[in-house]
């Protein structure tokens, strides 16, 4: 986990050109995978570390966003759970999403918390 926290990784993902790809996207399937693992073994701050390193680079993802969300809603951050829907919202705007279909991802990312 160390080795996907630390300076390689955040180097290789700073690339901007192909190379880059296939580390963010290990990156994005580890975040995916191990963050419910380490919840369940009570290490909430390396899920959150995690996720919130894919974060960096992937603000668009629904999938991450939710889990990012519920994650920091879990540790009692409501103002920081609701910066997450912000930046989702504002890159997927820049992507060329209509607010509509914008508003209908955040509902998808939320409801499932609020549950």
């Amino acid at each position: 986990m160390q080795l996907w926290l630390g300076e390689l990784v955040v180097s290789l993902l700073d690339l901007s050109n192909d190379v880059a790809k296939k580390p963010l996207s290990c990156l994005l399937a580890m975040a995916e995978a191990w963050s419910p693992v380490l919840c369940e073994l009570g290490r909430q701050e390396e899920a959150l570390a995690v996720c919130e390193l894919a974060w960096r680079y992937d603000q668009t993802n629904t999938k991450l966003a939710r889990q990012l969300y519920e994650l920091i809603l879990a540790c009692g951050s409501v103002g920081h759970a609701r910066r997450i829907v912000d930046e989702f919202a504002q890159a997927s705007l820049q992507l060329g999403l209509n607010r509509d279909e914008v508003d209908d991802l955040i509902r998808n990312i939320i409801s499932p918390a609020m549950a």
